[in-house]
Order: C-alpha cells, then sequence, then structure tokens
C-alpha cells in the first residue's frame, strides 16, 4: 500500500449524503444499486461504509445519470460502476481508485473551499441577523415604553384636568345651593 492510499481521506454516510444534497436512506439505496451491479465500497468493522473521494465522483455520476428522465437507477448503476471500478489487492488493502484525475481531485477541493467559503458566510450572515433582531427588539422595547410613559402622561394630565373640573362643578354646585339657600331664607325672613 502507498503513502498516497494511507492518508486518502474517508467520509461518512451523513456527510457524503449531506454534500450531495440527498437523505441518509437515498444514499444507502444508491449504495445498494451500486454493489449489486459490482462497485465496492470500504467497509468498517461495523460493515458501515467509508467513502473515499472516488467513491464520491462516482456518486455525483449516479445522481446527474439518473436526473435524466430517460435513463433508469440500475442503467445509471451500471454506468458508472463501468467508469468507476476498483481494484481490490490480494492481501485484502482497500480499493484503489482508478479514474482520478489531478483535475477531479482540484475540482474536489475547489468545491470544498467553496462549501466552507458558503458555510463561513451563513454564519455571517445568520450572526448579522441575529444583531439585527436584538437591535429590533431594543428598538421595539423602547418605543413600547415611551409609549407607555405617554400614555401615562396623557392620562394623568386628563386625571387632573377631570379632578380640577369635578372639584369646580362642585364649588359651582355649592355656591348656587348656597344662594338658593339665602335666597329662601331671605324671602322668609325679609331680609
Amino acid at each position: 500500500m502507498t503513502d498516497n492510499m494511507q492518508q486518502e481521506t474517508a467520509y461518512w454516510t451523513y456527510q457524503v449524503a449531506e454534500h450531495l444534497g440527498i437523505a441518509d436512506s437515498t444514499l444507502r439505496k444508491w449504495c445498494i444499486l451500486l454493489e449489486k451491479n459490482g462497485y465496492v465500497f470500504t467497509k468498517g468493522a461495523n460493515d458501515s461504509r467509508a467513502f473515499t473521494e472516488h467513491d464520491i465522483m462516482a456518486l455525483k455520476q449516479f445522481q446527474e445519470l439518473s436526473k435524466d428522465r430517460k435513463v433508469t437507477k440500475e442503467r445509471a448503476a451500471v454506468v458508472v460502476v463501468e467508469k468507476f471500478k476498483k481494484n481490490i489487492g490480494n492481501d485484502g488493502t482497500p480499493p484503489v481508485p482508478v479514474d482520478k484525475s489531478r483535475e477531479e481531485m482540484r475540482y474536489i477541493l475547489e468545491e470544498l473551499e467553496r462549501l466552507k467559503k458558503s458555510e463561513e458566510e451563513q454564519r455571517q450572515f445568520n450572526e448579522e441577523l441575529v444583531q439585527r433582531l436584538d437591535r429590533q427588539e431594543k428598538y421595539i422595547e423602547e418605543s413600547l415604553e415611551k409609549r407607555d410613559k405617554a400614555l401615562m402622561a396623557s392620562f394623568r394630565e386628563k386625571q387632573k384636568e377631570t379632578q380640577k373640573q369635578l372639584a369646580a362643578t362642585k364649588e359651582e354646585k355649592e355656591a348656587q345651593e348656597a344662594a338658593q339657600k339665602k335666597g329662601f331664607w331671605a324671602r322668609v325672613f325679609g331680609k
């Protein structure tokens, strides 16, 4: 086994499914179909698949072929297996990608960089959005507090005016009653 193979990165089902934009269950179905047609995935101790860059390219090819309505998934699997065959060493070493070029590797690395950049941009956008929401919430709270203070001040002012009017009405009523009483007694006693 060469040093290059020993350092080959392996990806798990959830990582590959996320990269392809499909569900884990869909990826498993695709893998089973490819295996039925002779494709060999590297498997771990618990029989879980570990995907190499070569496997990801094969799955992308399968995905593209599957999108064409004229190509069945079974036919797509046959085409992919023919194009992306793997050789298994006599010593039981993991499969070696046979169809991997520098251009494909560069594409994969660029794609990963693009995804990292996109993820960072999304993280920054989310942070900015949270900050905006915090500012908006603070603005709303301050506006409500100002409105409540203005309403309370207006309410107190109206309450004072009403009390003044009641006091004036009461004084006026008392003055009228006093005048009526005085008028009554003045008529009675002639004073």
